[in-house]
């Protein structure tokens, strides 16, 4: 019974394919078909039944794109047609085939993606989430079947939902404790929400910090900043303070006791690290292993690292230096304050060591006076470098001098999307119109073909600047003092007048109310009844 009905089956399969094919296959098919019921045993008739259904779609598929490249030629090197008319349309599918081949070249299929995102609002606004809705949930399920503790803490950080990016986050911990720093951007982002009551969660993450990295200073300010938002928040919540954009900042933290036990040891350790060089790895390691080449949205989620709060440490530092009660007191607190400006002096982002140079500025400032003849020179030839580095304009010069060869790529992007809708366009205006010739629509198309490769070519060399910087700074050698830089010239994208809401909002409306206008209006133009045409009289 199951031969019969797997051999009726397959027949029925075959027969419909064949009408498909063409017919020098047809016998083939037949006498395959034939064959079915000398095969005894199911299986063997399944697989037989399979392999000539794969046997006729591969030929299928072949004879279509024999025939359409067949087509193709026989339509450019029509001989009905001019000379000047062949020449044209060779050198039409000559420059779209050159122009379809810089998409070949990696550098420019980066510059292209990287002006998609830049036309995409939402890829500034919020963090990476290039792998999809349902990827992140695959990698999730094989990182937990597989132990890998560095894709758990990679989910972690690009978790949306809090609860789940917990769960990942003590996974990765539990199986490698050295992605335990993955608290703490948890931490901040736990604690940013003001819409609900913070839970003991955050303190508990804080801890947990504290205890694997104790001579970190960051931990420490961390765990202060949190103390105080959740002190703060909660008098929000229960109206003793009224909600505001600067109340955060204007409130005397140094009335708070833990704060400021927290901030006193943030200030004696010996040594800070907000973690930027451990999330550059783990962000470029698995960027290279998922095969992601979106370097701006790698960019921006460095971006959105967080840094612990640098008015407490300028308040803490303002705090103790006016509080010093006698001479030795001072020279022991702006002492300390130098100690930690020098060491937030070292991190690894432009911002931190701003920061750290003002704190260590104020120190040097007050200590000055007090200091030694000797010593006193020093600190004046150190007081003014550090003011002409604090002076020094924050941010790569040369994200300024690339600011238009960004332009340049995002303009030619638009190009060449423009260009490739108005080819599609045409090419559906001549199927719709059978093939009749019209002038206009083949000058159209031979022009957006002209427009797409002269806009690959100058996209391609306007983006190489950026495909070298880029290239050094996924280098797995290549520290985050460097490669974050490097990968902020990106940020030059930015400042184009493509990077604005109106522009993405209204930008992509007016296109494609003229894309659809323009449709309707071929629509109408082709059901339109054509005129009457007079009769015509024989003069016999």
């Amino acid at each position: 019974m199951n031969q019969k009905v797997i051999c009726c089956a397959s027949q029925k399969m075959l027969h419909g394919l064949l009408c498909w094919t063409p017919a020098r296959f047809r016998e083939w098919g037949t006498a395959m078909a034939a064959e079915l019921e000398a095969i005894d045993h199911p299986v063997e008739l399944l697989h037989w039944s399979l392999g000539c259904v794969g046997i006729i779609l591969r030929q299928a598929i072949w004879n279509i794109c024999l025939g359409a490249c067949c087509g193709a030629w026989f339509w450019i090197t029509a001989k009905e047609e001019g000379i000047s008319v062949r020449n044209a349309r060779m050198i039409a599918v000559s420059a779209l085939l050159i122009a379809l081949g810089f998409f070949l070249a990696p550098s420019f299929r980066q510059g292209m993606s990287v002006a998609a995102d830049t036309l995409d609002y939402a890829s500034w606004s919020h963090r990476d989430n290039s792998t999809g809705e349902r990827e992140p949930e695959r990698l999730r399920i094989n990182a937990e079947r597989e132990r890998d503790a560095r894709m758990l803490a990679y989910l972690a950080i690009h978790e949306d939902r809090l609860d789940l990016a917990a769960q990942d986050a003590d996974h990765a911990v539990a199986i490698d404790p050295r992605w335990t720093w993955v608290y703490y951007v948890l931490i901040y982002r736990g604690t940013k929400n003001w819409s609900s009551r913070p839970n003991l969660q955050t303190a508990l993450w804080a801890k947990k910090l504290r205890e694997w990295d104790p001579q970190n200073a960051v931990n420490y300010l961390v765990d202060a900043d949190t103390n105080y938002r959740i002190t703060e928040k909660n008098q929000v919540l229960d109206g003793k303070r009224p909600r505001g954009r600067y109340v955060r900042y204007v409130d005397q933290r140094t009335g708070n006791r833990p704060w400021m036990e927290m901030m006193a040891r943030a200030f004696d350790a010996p040594k800070y690290n907000s973690y930027f060089q451990e999330r550059f790895d783990l962000e470029r390691d698995v960027a290279r292993q998922l095969g992601s080449d979106r370097p701006l949205r790698l960019t921006i989620s460095m971006m959105s690292h967080p840094l612990p709060s640098v008015i407490g440490c300028s308040r803490y530092e303002r705090f103790i230096l006016s509080n010093a009660t006698n001479p030795p007191d001072l020279v022991q607190q702006t002492r300390r304050v130098i100690a930690f400006g020098e060491r937030m002096m070292a991190a690894d982002t432009e911002f931190e060591q701003f920061i750290g140079r003002s704190v260590a500025l104020d120190g040097y400032k007050k200590l000055q006076p007090m200091a030694a003849p000797a010593d006193q020179a020093f600190l004046g030839a150190r007081i003014v470098q550090l003011e002409i580095m604090q002076h020094a304009r924050i941010g790569s010069g040369i994200t300024l001098a690339l600011a238009m060869n960004a332009r340049i790529v995002e303009t030619c992007f638009v190009l060449i999307l423009l260009a490739a809708m108005t080819m599609a366009a045409s090419a559906a205006v001549f199927i719709f119109r059978r093939m009749r010739k019209s002038r206009a629509i083949g000058i159209v198309s031979y022009a957006a073909v002209g427009i797409m490769l002269l806009a690959s070519i100058v996209a391609f060399v306007a983006y190489l600047p950026y495909s070298q910087l880029v290239a050094q700074a996924m280098d797995s050698r290549t520290p985050v003092k460097v490669g974050l830089p490097l990968l902020g010239t990106l940020g030059s994208f930015g400042m184009t007048f493509l990077y604005s809401v109106k522009a993405h909002v209204y930008g992509w409306s007016i296109l494609l109310a003229l894309l659809s206008l323009a449709g309707l209006w071929l629509v109408v133009r082709q059901f339109r009844k054509p005129p009457a045409r007079p009769a015509v009289v024989s003069a016999g």
